[in-house]
């Protein structure tokens, strides 16, 4: 079967399906927005760039790149070439964005079945717009959620209407963990720089809250520099505290070096709020690593409470304070938290299940 995606830009949460997909035979293109690097983007293909009408795109930057992504519609013309030139099958649309509603119209044109691919899952009623858009067959009737909406919600397949199908994550070669031996616990967030839901800093005032600030080491990565808001505020509140010399920060650390960042760590926290997807925390686990993070983020649903990791409430500092001193005072459950982790990445997120479904969802084998 032939497969085009299509998405702002290649983020890394899609690596996972297009490995999976290409690995039961199927063809895939990649089609982005936003400006590419020519060459093969993580090793797997090269994106095709179709990009936002022009003058539209110049008007709505008067607001937001944001904005951008979700009102301005694809070179259409460009568009169409790049699916006569490919004649997929099937589509997958990241997003219900209006790029997405242009791709899944010209899509049906060609013969071809949309699918939307979102973070979240659809609310319980769509709207009164949503519902006319659906009715004339321009929104795809066919969806996929990657996280469920609730903590622990991994035996759900059915959410609201749309497959719950998390990112599928490809286990990395197993690590023999042992418990820390005279040094501090190594804690690791990964998180952009840029945004300010992701509330690194709270990592630290949250430990500070705990009374081991200074007992841990922290390692923070993200996309971006030193000016951005989490990486000033993850500086001021370690000098506040007193505990820079634990603390390390990276900007920019490839991809095809995170699995060894996780191996390096005893635990993974992500602070973060009302995060529609954390594939951070997935990868996380696929490394053996037991996980903190909020009920407001996404992939909470693939943590069972005291088994593979922890969850605190997402406005609450204390509760995130409570969560590390658990595993602060429970060296010994680390290791067993983490192969927990790695073995529910292993039942849920197989990339061949992912395909499986992918197949079965649209109605055809694979190819």
């Amino acid at each position: 079967m032939k497969i085009m995606m299509i998405q702002k830009s290649f983020h890394p949460n899609t690596i996972g399906i297009v490995q999976s997909l290409m690995r039961r035979g199927h063809e895939v293109i990649m089609v982005v927005h936003n400006k590419t690097e020519p060459g093969k983007k993580h090793g797997l293909l090269q994106p095709v760039r179709v990009p936002y009408n022009y003058i539209l795109e110049k008007m709505l930057l008067r607001f937001s790149s944001e904005t951008v992504h979700k009102y301005c519609p694809p070179r259409i013309v460009r568009l169409l070439t790049v699916f006569r030139e490919f004649k997929p099958d099937a589509v997958i649309l990241k997003e219900a964005r209006l790029s997405s509603l242009v791709g899944g119209v010209i899509a049906k044109l060609f013969g071809a079945k949309p699918l939307l691919l979102t973070n979240s899952p659809p609310p319980k009623a769509d709207s009164l717009v949503k519902k006319t858009i659906l009715f004339l067959g321009i929104y795809p009737k066919l969806r996929i959620c990657t996280t469920a909406g609730e903590p622990g919600a991994l035996g759900k397949k059915w959410v609201n209407g749309a497959r719950y199908l998390p990112y599928p994550i490809k286990l990395p070669e197993k690590n023999v963990k042992v418990l820390p031996e005279n040094r501090k616990l190594k804690i690791l967030f990964v998180g952009k720089w840029s945004s300010p839901r992701k509330r690194p800093w709270w990592l630290l005032e949250a430990l500070e809250e705990a009374g081991i600030a200074s007992e841990v080491q922290v390692t923070f990565i993200g996309r971006g520099n030193d000016t951005h808001i989490g990486a000033v505020k993850v500086q001021e509140s370690a000098a506040r505290i007193g505990c820079t010399e634990y603390i390390y920060m990276n900007y920019g650390v490839p991809h095809s070096e995170m699995n060894a960042m996780y191996k390096d760590h005893d635990f993974f926290v992500l602070s973060a709020k009302d995060e529609p997807d954390g594939v951070v925390v997935l990868e996380a686990m696929s490394n053996g690593l037991p996980v903190i993070c909020s009920d407001t983020v996404g992939n909470s649903s693939c943590i069972f409470e005291g088994e593979n990791g922890l969850i605190f409430r997402s406005e609450s500092l204390s509760d995130l304070a409570r969560c590390l001193k658990v595993l602060y005072d429970n060296p010994k459950e680390l290791v067993s938290m983490g192969q927990r982790a790695r073995e529910t990445v292993a039942s849920y997120c197989d990339p061949d299940k992912w395909g499986e479904a992918f197949e079965e969802l649209v109605g055809t084998g694979s190819a």
